[in-house]
């Protein structure tokens, strides 16, 4: 039987409040937490009417085979919630007492066959609210700190293209030519690279419980700590390997951000701010993560309120006194503490702890690695309506000895598509488009021909934000921007999927790409 996460001492049969109405006269909403079996700490929205079962035919479904395929229903009656078993083989019980048809109640516990546990519990709105206006402020307070530094990365970019073009005739015998492009491709895969953090903080869903290496996520908040938080402030971290916990990585991300801001705006004079995770000494069974700066520190009695709803320090300098207050709740819920230790004039230091999990219960990333193709000849549709782009993506495909054509949108693409006498062996597709955008593209080129190729590349910050039909009726995603590896690697993989017109089925889905980009490719360029 699954294991009661509750608090010790706290009786899970004990009576609790009946359902209330919210002043508009409509029920509270409700979510149902994993608790154990399926994806421990997955929320799901509960609706007027839904299942649960193993079957895709279940709104909530869960793959573990004690389940029935519909195993048991829960809806809204007058009353509040009720739950019904539907003639399951291994039976429902909430609080440990097998049920046909009961009442719900926030609270309670449901059990599945031996294997599944959730939680019935109630979705606070304004949490949430205020999880997203704290979002909003850390965004803005990253702004400023990142646009310095990405200007700097534009100008050394520009700088570098300059001096190639000026010296674009003997180029070949000036070391200062190939230093130059060097220089350029670093800086912008840094300026990349920062893209797709501050995205992924942006666009990063709430609510995704699951195992967490929290090693690498803070890693992640390092890297962008370090991009800005300016020259004034030396960065120092310290990051154990292996540290892991359950929870919602995008929270923890965002928790760990404000701390670090929190950090930065202490030393307006500049200072160091020091960051470490590591196992705690004493059990080995906890995450410790510290935030200490060297900055004005705070008076008792500042100190006491901080993680008060709405208090802030920094009255009209447009924070709204929720960051730690956010902040406090979001770790009390993943099962840890938020504490400060801090004195006037002495800095201050954050402590965050979380329960730890097995480092190897965290699924590691998939990662491909691919070399280069040979010379082969096949067709490639590259789809993009940026002729920047266009030109240079065809340049690469090109050098290693693909055939190109290209479509301007997804109407053009179609046709090509269409009226080739040979049809292209793949389909190179951006999401984001004018006119018909990529997803529309792809159902149409899929009505077509069930068999066509087709490698998505999106500059979402995360390829799980593609809607499931799309993301599944492609070989692959590939990040926008990439490297030549990434990109001729990507597209060598889906071509060497068994043949589109042989009777075996459509291409599986393939995760989005993590390609080992550090080696060019064999082939000299050609020029293109």
């Amino acid at each position: 039987m699954p294991k009661d996460n509750r608090p010790s001492g706290q009786d899970p049969r004990r009576e609790r409040p009946t359902l209330r109405r919210e002043p508009d006269g409509h029920h509270e909403q409700a979510r149902l937490v994993v608790l154990a079996g399926g994806l421990v700490g997955r929320r799901y929205a509960v609706t007027e009417e839904f299942t649960i079962g193993r079957s895709h035919r279940a709104k909530v479904q869960i793959d573990k085979p004690q389940l029935s395929r519909v195993h048991a229903r829960i809806r809204r009656v007058e009353a509040g919630w009720e739950i019904e078993d539907l003639s399951s083989l291994n039976g429902t019980r909430v609080n440990e007492k097998r049920v046909t048809k009961t009442a719900l109640r926030f609270g309670d516990q449901i059990q599945l066959g031996d294997e599944v546990l959730l939680l019935f519990t109630q979705h606070d709105s304004l949490k949430e609210q205020m999880l997203q206006r704290q979002r909003l402020e850390a965004l803005g307070r990253l702004a400023a700190g990142i646009s310095h530094d990405f200007n700097n990365m534009l100008g050394a970019i520009i700088a570098s293209l300059d001096y190639t073009l000026l010296n674009r005739d003997g180029g070949e015998n000036d070391p200062d030519y190939g230093a130059s492009l060097d220089d350029a491709r670093a800086a912008a895969e840094r300026a990349s690279e920062l893209c797709s953090r501050l995205l992924a903080f942006v666009l990063s869903d709430a609510h995704e419980y699951r195992r967490v290496d929290v090693s690498e996520l803070f890693k992640e908040v390092v890297k962008l700590v370090e991009r800005t938080v300016g020259r004034s402030i030396e960065v120092h971290a310290t990051v154990d390997d292996g540290l892991g916990a359950v929870g919602d990585a995008a929270s923890l991300h965002q928790v760990l951000m404000n701390l670090c801001l929190n950090a930065r705006d202490a030393m307006p004079d500049g200072g160091t701010l020091q960051l470490n995770a590591s196992l705690s000494d004493s059990d080995r069974q906890t995450v410790v993560v510290t935030v200490r700066d060297t900055g004005i520190g705070m008076a008792a009695a500042i100190s006491a309120r901080i993680f008060e709803p709405f208090f802030t320090t920094k009255p009209g300098a447009g924070g709204f006194g929720l960051g730690l207050a956010t902040a406090k709740e979001t770790v009390e819920a993943h099962g840890g503490t938020l504490a400060v230790e801090t004195a006037p004039n002495a800095g201050s230091t954050f402590t965050v702890t979380l329960p730890a999990t097995d480092p190897e219960s965290i699924p590691p990333d998939n990662k491909v690695t691919i070399r280069p193709p040979k010379l082969t000849g096949q067709v490639v549709l590259l789809v993009d309506d940026e002729p920047l782009v266009r030109r240079a993506t065809r340049r690469l495909l090109t050098n290693a000895g693909y055939q190109v054509l290209e479509a301007r949108d997804g109407t053009e693409a179609l046709h090509l598509y269409q009226e080739s006498t040979a049809r292209p062996d793949l389909v190179l597709l951006d999401l984001e488009m004018p006119k018909m955008n990529g997803a529309e593209t792809l159902r149409r080129l899929k009505a077509l021909d069930p068999k066509v190729r087709v490698l998505i590349v999106s500059g979402h910050a995360k390829a799980a934000r593609l809607d499931a039909p799309t993301f599944m009726a492609a070989c692959g995603v590939v990040p926008k921007p990439c490297g030549a590896g990434i990109l001729i690697g990507a597209v060598a993989l889906a071509l060497e999927r068994p043949d589109r017109r042989s009777s075996r089925p459509t291409l599986e889905r393939i995760p989005a790409f993590k390609v080992d980009d550090s080696k060019p490719p064999d082939r000299e360029p050609s020029g293109g």
